[in-house]
C-alpha cells in the first residue's frame, strides 16, 4: 500500500480497487479509508466515496479486505466516471 497519488486513470488493463461494507443498520455501503486521514474519527470506514483509499493492485486491496470484519468486499473501479465518483479528476 502507498500513500502516493495514483498517477493514471483507472482502465480495464489498470484497474483501481476500493474495499468497502454495507452498513449493518442502514445497508448503505460504506468505504475503507486511510488511517491517517484527519477527520478526528478513528473509523476505518466512511460513506463519503471521495475518502475512500484507492488501490492500484488486488492483493493490498485484498489483504485489507481480509483483515476486516467479515463482510468487507472490493469493487472494481475501470473507467473515468468511477474515478470521478470517487473524488479523482480527470
Amino acid at each position: 500500500m502507498s500513500d502516493k497519488p495514483i498517477d493514471h486513470l483507472p482502465s480495464i488493463l489498470a484497474p483501481w480497487y476500493v474495499v468497502y461494507m454495507e452498513h449493518t443498520v442502514t445497508g448503505k455501503p460504506e468505504y475503507y479509508r486511510s488511517i491517517n486521514d484527519q477527520i478526528g474519527t478513528p473509523a476505518f470506514f466512511s460513506p463519503v466515496k471521495g475518502l475512500a483509499l484507492t488501490f492500484q493492485n488486488i492483493r493490498d486491496a485484498a489483504r485489507v479486505a481480509a483483515s476486516m470484519q467479515p463482510g468487507a468486499c472490493i469493487r472494481v473501479l475501470i473507467t473515468k466516471e468511477d474515478a470521478k465518483e470517487f473524488g479523482h479528476a480527470g
